[in-house]
């Protein structure tokens, strides 16, 4: 499994005609990007979350792509 990202370019107006809908899109949460892989919180770049909390919480979970956020400022 690998890491989603953002798009890098920005969409104007002038392209929005030549979009196929329907679309998908979701809002940019600013956290940590993870993957769930062997039941163990992985980094974009294949590294262990070291959080003791994530890592008892993704022993729990299915295989996941997603954004690890903090609630809050």
């Amino acid at each position: 499994m690998k890491a989603m990202l953002a798009c890098s370019e920005s969409i104007t107006k002038a392209m929005l005609p030549a979009l196929k809908y329907p679309l998908f899109a979701s809002p940019k949460y600013d956290g940590i990007r993870a993957l769930s892989i062997g039941q163990q919180p992985i980094s974009r770049h294949a590294k262990l979350l070291p959080n003791k909390d994530l890592q008892y919480a993704f022993k729990h979970m299915p295989p996941l792509d997603g954004e690890v956020l903090v609630p809050g400022d």
